[in-house]
């Protein structure tokens, strides 16, 4: 998408941080969400709730609960 200079949504952002998060693979997912925030894309209800639940399935816990205070 970036080659063709289509600057990805909070929807192509979110899908991709899922994708990480299903394969257990948290620093990626956590590079892109810092990516998506970093690029002006404001992360969504559905985006925190990727995150924190892949966090939470990854025994990531403290990071799960730092997140949930973020968006309280």
């Amino acid at each position: 998408m970036i080659k063709h200079n289509i600057e990805p949504n909070v929807v192509t952002y979110s899908a991709l941080i899922n994708c990480h998060c299903l394969q257990n693979k948290m620093d990626k997912a956590r590079k892109v969400f810092q990516l998506m925030i970093k690029k002006g894309c404001a992360p969504d209800i559905f985006s925190y709730n990727i995150m924190i639940n892949g966090y939470y399935k990854a025994q990531w816990i403290d990071e799960a609960m730092e997140l949930f205070h973020e968006i309280s």
